[in-house]
């Protein structure tokens, strides 16, 4: 399958669970299929830092400063 990168990426509203509302129209005419890919939001992406850095914090504090470092035990 080979991809074509002209086009920019289009925001789309849900509209039903079978249909989208685009932000602009596709240079595609009728029949033409095309391959959807779903990204994260930037809102997602923050939650998911944030819960990143909830655990990372919340691991540092189950360990002593004097503890092994057991990132290299096998």
């Amino acid at each position: 399958m080979q991809l074509d990168t002209y086009q920019q990426p289009l925001k789309a509203t849900v509209v039903d669970p079978t249909h989208v509302k685009l932000s602009s129209p596709l240079p595609l005419g009728k029949g033409h299929v095309v391959n959807l890919a779903f990204l994260k939001t930037e809102s997602e992406k923050d939650e998911y830092r944030q819960w990143q850095e909830s655990s990372l914090a919340a691991l540092a504090n189950a360990y002593g400063a004097n503890e092994p470092d057991y990132r290299s035990a096998k």
